[in-house]
């Protein structure tokens, strides 16, 4: 129970208008760090978090949950699993004076539709008679009606970020957890380098066996486009099976010539909040059989209804931001390390990379004033643990600077694979070591402050299910850490920005070069960064 005192904590943060410093003083008072390490386990379907070497006193975990609490975090899940949108005036900020402005009613509502799309797709799941009237089941057996017409031993998949990234990742998983050899195999695509694309379409693919598929939301990305002109230079449309667009109904992709077939994408859900959706559902179904997706989908449903609990420490994807938050914000250890210790998770952190950094690199908040006194999410990096003990550890161990590891292992077969034991000795030797380092005064450069602080995430074993429970954990972490601080997870302002300019100077870097009107490295001087970045304002220059 939190108890009437505790109540009160919750009222005063309601009416106060609070900085992350002044935050940072009531919820972590120099008492606070003198008192026991917060121990609790969290547990959630497939997962458990455990916390002995995060740094968080008792005292500091009991005010980080109350601020959970204050911030109404609990309504915005509810809403976002509902697929409703997400109001700036229905979340608490400590800015009571803007709830009523003009600002506040005009500011973004994010309307994310991953969790309820998969919500909606996993009630139809062995009905008899599907509602083929429900956008999400009629798009879901059009899709698989798509898969079982394929003959195909190959796919080419093209996509850039989240519609190529996270489901790379997975299907790296499944691949080597699933226990099958799969005769058919996906080749994936993302660069526009004109020589990796030649080596790339002279060596890899197979006629008449291969059917390339192209993926884009929006279906106007750029890189896309000019993967799928540059393959078509090199290869005839009929050298594939077929051409398939994953993308938004009537787009540009959707309604490109040579594309054979479509499968609809939500508009409703972003690139790297896809690979549950119809994304995730063509790939894996593919190559693993629908009841591979079917049983990857109710681990992430699994995920989503824990994601409601309310309970002091008791909802491990809020537990787990705020105890990133708590290191990230208000201690400023502005980066995370992310090492997995199961290898078929070696691409985990780039998809984490790009969820959290894409969805939390932000400056503002959802009434777009200038986030105060703090940064809203942090740098992302790590490997598979082998490799981050050859590469990041030392920076780690040593660096003036603090960061805390978030460890990820599988700690269900103890006894029969000494191969688990051998990850899990370097996994808790790690963090004891952050944690305790060591004294050398005979040399300095042997000497390890310690006080590093690290977590660990662990299941018992890697299945289709516990990997959709994982891809759900760190979904809802990465929105709860939104909701905690008040940002829109839910766009990327910046990449639009870059690709919109990316796309103005392919315009002119394609006329001024090949016509040989100037020298590559001089092309940069040239430009009237005016006229380029406000095409319709006309400079005095």
């Amino acid at each position: 129970m939190l108890g009437l005192e505790n109540l009160e904590i919750i009222k005063q943060m309601q009416s106060e208008d609070m900085s992350v410093k002044e935050a940072r003083n009531k919820l972590f008072s120099s008492e606070d760090r003198k008192k026991l390490p917060f121990q609790k386990p969290i547990h959630a379907p497939f997962w458990s978090l455990y916390l002995p070497f995060a740094m968080v006193t008792k005292p500091q975990a009991r005010k980080l949950w109350l601020w959970g609490q204050s911030r109404k975090v609990h309504h915005w899940m509810r809403a976002l699993l509902e697929g409703k949108p997400l109001f700036a005036k229905d979340l608490n900020l400590g800015q009571k004076n803007n709830t009523d402005s003009e600002l506040a009613v005009s500011s973004p509502a994010p309307k994310p539709q991953h969790a309820y799309y998969r919500k909606v797709r996993a009630q139809q799941i062995g009905q008899l008679e599907p509602l083929s009237t429900c956008p999400v089941t009629r798009d879901s057996l059009h899709c698989q009606s798509v898969v079982n017409a394929l003959e195909s031993k190959q796919l080419l998949v093209c996509g850039m970020g989240g519609s190529s990234i996270g489901i790379e990742a997975i299907e790296k998983v499944l691949q080597r957890e699933e226990g099958k050899s799969h005769p058919k195999t996906v080749l994936y695509l993302s660069t526009t380098d004109p020589s990796h694309l030649d080596w790339f379409l002279s060596t890899q693919l197979q006629e008449k066996t291969t059917t390339l598929v192209l993926i884009s939301k929006s279906g106007s990305t750029w890189e896309v486009h000019r993967i799928l002109e540059h393959v078509l230079s090199k290869k005839t449309p009929a050298f594939f099976e077929e051409i398939i667009a994953i993308t938004e109904e009537g787009s540009k992709l959707w309604n490109h010539p040579s594309v054979t077939k479509q499968i609809p994408m939500h508009p409703g859900i972003g690139g790297r909040f896809s690979s549950s959706a119809i994304l995730g559902e063509f790939l894996i179904s593919y190559k693993f059989g629908k009841r591979c997706y079917e049983e990857f989908l109710e681990g992430a449903c699994d995920m989503d209804a824990h994601a409601l609990r309310d309970g002091p420490w008791e909802n491990l994807p809020l537990s787990l931001a705020l105890v990133r938050l708590c290191h990230t914000v208000f201690r400023q250890q502005t980066a995370l390390c992310i090492a997995p210790y199961i290898e078929s998770l070696s691409g985990w952190t780039s998809h984490v990379q790009q969820l959290e950094m894409e969805s939390m690199g932000k400056s503002v908040d959802l009434f777009g004033k200038i986030l105060p006194d703090q940064f809203s999410g942090p740098l992302i990096f790590g490997d598979t643990g082998p490799q981050c003990q050859h590469t990041y550890f030392q920076w780690i161990h040593q660096a003036l600077k603090k960061s805390p590891v978030e460890f990820i292992a599988q700690v269900g077969h103890l006894k029969s694979s000494d191969i688990d034991v051998d990850q899990l000795s370097h996994v808790f030797g790690q963090m004891i070591a952050l944690a305790s380092g060591t004294e050398n005064k005979q040399n300095p450069h042997k000497q390890m402050e310690g006080s590093r602080s690290s977590w660990l995430l662990a299941t018992e074993t890697m299945t289709a299910k516990s990997l959709g429970a994982l891809l759900a954990l760190y979904e809802h972490t990465v929105a709860f850490e939104s909701f905690l601080l008040g940002v829109n997870a839910f766009d990327q302002e910046g990449v639009e920005l870059g690709k919109k300019i990316s796309s103005v100077l392919h315009q002119h870097l394609e006329s001024d070069l090949l016509f040989s009107k100037i020298a590559p490295g001089e092309f940069l001087d040239t430009l009237d960064l005016d006229k380029l970045l406000n095409p319709t304002h006309k400079s005095s220059v």
